[in-house]
């Protein structure tokens, strides 16, 4: 569970600048994640992230709240992992100071949309919000193929699901890069030429909002290479959109012959359940069932004996899980008693102030999956 906060403005600052001259809290860069870095309290005790500036204009501009100045062109998402009211009143105030550097307004997400008289403000806290949001993740071991993701991804989603094409994309923002100009083609020559060490992000028109392609260099400090999508979880009320958003799932985790994928809805557009790794490395499998999971053979050949409340079907190269969790259920809250794998194939994370991050990585999973790196500890 995340608590996630949006500012929008009209200027454009580096990373650099985002650190607003708040005095208790202070920024540092997280390895391989781009734009995004991470806020401690001065008492050294992790507060929350902050991801951007994204770019909101032009075809963009659907996926962003009514009610905003016309003159807004960037985002700022302040992320706090967990729902610690200290991390969420320190992000507050910074998203207020934030707006007030960008010339923006604050809008939070977690509210009911109400009208008020502070210019600053989209919304007032008046109840709780029922957004929800459909999250996916590919993930393959890095091998020749891996600089032709984005054309595997482009390819089962025309096929399977044209609604998981995006309509803009690029290595930074503004994103100028344009499908309907440029073509798939385009996209796969500009991933292959440019995106080994950079993630190509993706953006589009409801239901998908964003994704990106992470690099394909071995050289990152990433273990494995992955495609994120997110979309509008309101999409899965549409028995249509389920049985092609299925498809497609299996068709790129086959095609891309990743060694894990899931499908989850959660209430946070920016925080997926999924640990995230110590270092780069695989942290392990999620700890609640996803209402998808994908497996490949060799992953498949552990887990299976331990799936027993879903339905699961055998494929080439590997196995889709299929949880009894409603597609529109929260993940994490859906518990299933014997439904889903033991601790041994989930990580440690035991860190109060960042539930996400992995402590220990698993000590089930394939072989080849086993990090090299000293440093990462093991449950």
């Amino acid at each position: 569970m995340s608590y996630d906060i949006e500012v929008y403005g009209k200027l454009r600052l580096a990373p650099s600048e985002v650190q607003t001259g708040t005095s208790s809290v202070t920024a540092s860069e997280i390895a391989g994640e781009g734009l995004v870095q991470a806020f401690t309290h001065d008492s050294g005790e992790y507060c929350f992230i902050v991801d951007g500036p994204h770019d909101v204009g032009g075809e963009d501009m659907d996926s962003v709240p009514t009610g905003l100045p016309d003159n807004v062109r960037f985002r700022y998402a302040v992320v706090v992992e967990g729902s610690a009211q200290p991390h969420i009143g320190h992000a507050l105030r910074f998203a207020d100071e934030l707006a007030g550097v960008v010339g923006g307004v604050v809008h939070d997400p977690q509210v009911v949309v109400e009208e008020t008289s502070d210019p600053r403000y989209v919304s007032r806290r008046t109840g709780p919000s029922r957004e929800k949001f459909l999250h996916v993740e590919w993930f393959r071991r890095f091998d020749e193929e891996s600089p032709s993701f984005a054309q595997m991804y482009l390819e089962s989603a025309k096929e399977h699901l044209p609604a998981a094409l995006p309509t803009v994309f690029g290595f930074s923002e503004p994103l100028r890069g344009k499908l309907a100009a440029e073509g798939a083609e385009g996209v796969d020559r500009i991933y292959r030429e440019d995106g080994d060490r950079s993630r190509l992000v993706l953006r589009g028109r409801k239901p998908l909002i964003s994704g990106f392609v992470s690099g394909w260099s071995d050289q990152s400090i990433a273990e494995q290479q992955r495609v994120r999508l997110v979309f509008d979880a309101a999409a899965l009320s549409k028995p249509r959109f389920v049985s092609a958003f299925e498809s497609f799932f299996i068709e790129l985790a086959r095609r891309s012959s990743s060694f894990f994928s899931y499908a989850e809805v959660t209430q946070s557009r920016f925080s997926p359940t999924m640990a995230l790794p110590q270092w780069g490395e695989w942290p392990g499998l999620p700890q609640s069932p996803p209402w998808l999971s994908w497996f490949s053979t060799e992953y498949a050949d552990l887990v299976r004996p331990h799936l027993t409340a879903g339905a699961h079907r055998e494929l080439s190269g590997g196995m889709v899980y299929r949880s009894n969790m409603p597609a529109t259920s929260v993940s994490a809250s859906w518990t299933e008693p014997g439904a889903w794998v033991p601790s041994e194939f989930v990580p440690v994370q035991a860190d109060p102030d960042n539930p996400r991050k992995s402590t220990a990585r698993a000590s089930e999973m394939p072989v080849a999956l086993l990090s090299l790196d000293y440093f990462v500890k093991v449950r």
